[in-house]
């Protein structure tokens, strides 16, 4: 399956009031004007997908800071410093205070996006059912595909690796995956798949650019496998560095970004 994040916003006076918001890069949201949710802890799929767009437009292989310029850092910060967030567990992730009416705008994961906008008017006296649109982005987004793989295991007979075998081809069929898609409003990277659930009437959400493909300058490595490169490295940054507080009495003070010793911040624990 495909997946990607999504920065979305409303166009009604929750939001825009109709005026069109058109970015460069995903980073652009710290300027945009508006109010917009972020979410409020490191890790997890989805929030690590959000940092990785956001990231995009700094890349520096050169960079002791986990081959992210400075200024993508302080743009992350300022992400973080001036979004709207909450530390509730049913309000961890965007589509919610967007729909409430909360923030103008958000970002999302592109699977369950359809069905939680058909079920927008149960959970909100603003539902944005009819008043939603998704922030033109130059750069594109940021993909994500999810894999079923066959692992190597010591002992395991013929016989069992067989049955592993016909699980994945199961699994892995255009039958499977586009009733996996119907019900999940995922993609398929099954091109058979993808036929049988969407023919010729793809999703916009799924037409998007993906730099996650892009080779990043400076280097042979698309924007894909440089995350997973530096992953650890970005990761180890917003722990140490304090990014994401889930409460405002909990906020730390902004660094100073131009006597930290990146080596240090950089190193995972051991």
């Amino acid at each position: 399956m495909i997946q990607n994040v999504l920065m979305l916003y409303r166009t009604d006076e929750y939001g825009t009031n109709g005026e069109t918001l058109s970015f460069e890069h995903w980073a652009d949201i710290v300027d945009c004007g508006y109010s917009w949710y972020r979410q409020n802890k490191v890790g997890g799929t989805a929030n690590t997908n959000i940092n990785s767009a956001i990231l995009y437009a700094f890349t520096d292989p050169d960079s002791e800071a986990g081959g992210i310029s400075i200024e993508g850092w302080k743009t992350l910060w300022a992400y973080c410093a001036n979004g709207v967030y909450s530390s509730a567990d049913d309000y961890k992730y965007g589509f919610d205070p967007l729909n409430n009416g909360d923030v103008a705008v958000s970002t999302y994961y592109s699977s369950s996006l359809y069905g939680k906008i058909d079920a927008a008017a149960e959970t909100s006296e603003h539902p944005l059912t009819d008043c939603w649109a998704l922030v033109d982005i130059a750069d594109g987004t940021y993909y994500i595909a999810e894999y079923i793989g066959i692992l190597d295991r010591d002992g395991r007979t013929d016989e069992e690796t067989e049955a592993v075998k016909a699980f994945a081809e199961w699994f892995g069929s255009a039958e499977v995956q586009a009733a996996w898609a119907e019900e999940f409003d995922s993609f398929p990277c099954n091109t058979e798949a993808a036929a049988l659930v969407y023919g010729d009437d793809i999703p916009e959400i799924y037409t998007i650019e993906n730099f996650a493909l892009k080779t990043v300058e400076g280097t042979d490595m698309t924007y894909a496998a440089y995350v997973a490169e530096h992953s650890s490295e970005w990761t180890n940054i917003q722990t140490n560095l304090g990014f994401f507080w889930a409460d405002a009495d909990s906020a730390v003070a902004e660094p100073d970004w131009e006597n930290l010793d990146w080596a240090t911040l950089t190193q995972s624990a051991e």
